[in-house]
This record gives structure tokens, sequence and C-alpha cells, in this order.
């Protein structure tokens, strides 16, 4: 995936060091909201 944060790096940063199993995140992640910038 290719993008940029525009803002939350703070939220970013969490899930960098949250627990996985491999490559996925234990227990998941939820992401509510994503939406796409002119840029």
């Amino acid at each position: 995936a290719f993008g940029r944060v525009a803002q939350g790096m703070d939220v970013v940063r969490a899930i960098q060091q949250s627990a996985r199993d491999e490559q996925r995140l234990v227990p998941p992640i939820a992401i509510d909201v994503i939406r796409r910038m002119a840029g």
C-alpha cells in the first residue's frame, strides 16, 4: 500500500507497536475511516 498520513501519526506509531502474529495484528485493529485527498 502506498499513501501518506495527513493526520494521526501517533495512531500509526501505536499500531506499529501492537502485538502481532507474523504479519497479522493480534487482536486485529479495525480502520473505521479512510479518505482520499486531492494531492
